[in-house]
């Protein structure tokens, strides 16, 4: 099956009962599938199941591009250690994974060789339904109402021709000199709420 004739093997992950192959020489699947690990086709798994194990989150993909060829010879062990390269690459790598997924980062990778629309769309969708799930369903932020009637209050009075002297002192009288300032920076965001008004 390999291009470097090596055995392949299934491993059982536990009780989650997914199955994945893989080679004594992780190198020679890297250079045939770009992967080290991939599904057992000889099982029927959901997606469900196929996402929840960490083997096949895009993350847990060690590619060529990302690792020397080294860290792939799974037969070759570290002085002192009784744990492979590999091995041992891939339990930092987990580690490192586990600390980004709690801070909520996630990587992901798009094919520059095709239209990057479809990718960012497809992307979007993806990275959406993960941060529902993660965090539930986020509702567009809004900006504070609390304002909202000093906003209108400063739209109307600039309609009706009241200078920003005026409408300062009329609605910040104990700011003084810096009314007129304030008068001013607050028509600017109450006209970016009545433009950009959340739908």
């Amino acid at each position: 099956m390999w291009s470097e004739g090596s055995a392949a093997q299934v491993i059982e992950l536990g009780e989650e009962g997914v199955s994945y192959a893989r080679t004594d020489d992780g190198l020679a699947m890297v250079r045939r599938f770009g992967v080290t690990s991939i599904i057992d086709p000889r099982c029927s798994m959901s997606a469900d199941l196929i996402s929840r194990c960490a083997l096949f989150r895009p993350a847990w993909c060690f590619t060529r591009r990302s690792y020397p060829e080294s860290h792939f010879r799974m037969g070759v062990f570290l002085a002192g250690k009784s744990k492979s390269a590999s091995e041992l690459m891939a339990e930092k790598l987990r580690d490192q994974t586990r600390e980004e997924e709690e801070l909520g980062l996630i990587d992901y990778r798009f094919n520059l060789s095709v239209p990057i629309s479809p990718q960012i769309e497809t992307a979007r969708t993806y990275l959406l339904s993960l941060q529902e799930e993660a965090y539930g369903k986020r509702n567009t932020r809004r900006p504070s109402q609390e304002i909202w009637p000093t906003y209108l209050r400063v739209l109307d009075a600039r309609d009706c021709g009241a200078s920003w002297q005026k409408l300062g002192k009329t609605l910040w009288p104990d700011y003084n000199g810096e009314a007129k300032d304030r008068a001013r920076t607050t028509y600017g965001q109450a006209k970016a709420v009545r433009d950009n008004f959340p739908l």
